[in-house]
């Protein structure tokens, strides 16, 4: 394990993952061997967990406080997502994970049709919210 606490930022557009993330690299020290983009992991055919994971440290610019000091080696995670994967990754989690016993195939399957179906709204609500920044209200 290489963080001690975490902490999880839900946004509602693909878009807004990508500003996250970059004020994320921008702000801390990312341990990229520990860091991962879970839907890159997919494979064009495949559906299921989506989340951008960063293992950070506060970075030398921070370090170097004394209120800061005594955490230059702790490492944190931050999960970023949308609002739809989240709701994707909560019911999935409850149901395959917190059940006793083995999880019937074709609810299996459900879990990951909804999947299929968050990402396309996904990408249908950055696309929306994209073309209306250049609209005034």
């Amino acid at each position: 394990m290489t963080d001690l606490t975490g902490l999880r930022v839900v946004v509602v557009s693909k878009a807004a993952v990508e500003r996250v993330n970059e004020a994320i690299r921008s702000l801390f020290e990312v341990d990229e061997a520990n860091s991962c983009d879970k839907t890159s992991e997919l494979g064009v055919d495949q559906i299921g967990y989506r989340s951008i994971h960063f293992v950070c440290k506060l970075g030398s610019s921070r370090t170097c406080l004394p209120e800061y000091s005594n955490y230059a080696d702790f490492k944190f995670e931050i999960q970023v997502r949308t609002v739809l994967e989240n709701i994707w990754a909560d019911a999935s989690h409850n149901a395959i994970y917190k059940l006793d016993g083995e999880v019937p195939p074709e609810l299996i399957r459900r879990l990951n049709l909804w999947s299929a179906q968050f990402e396309m709204f996904d990408a249908d609500i950055t696309e929306l919210t994209e073309r209306l920044k250049g609209r005034k209200p």
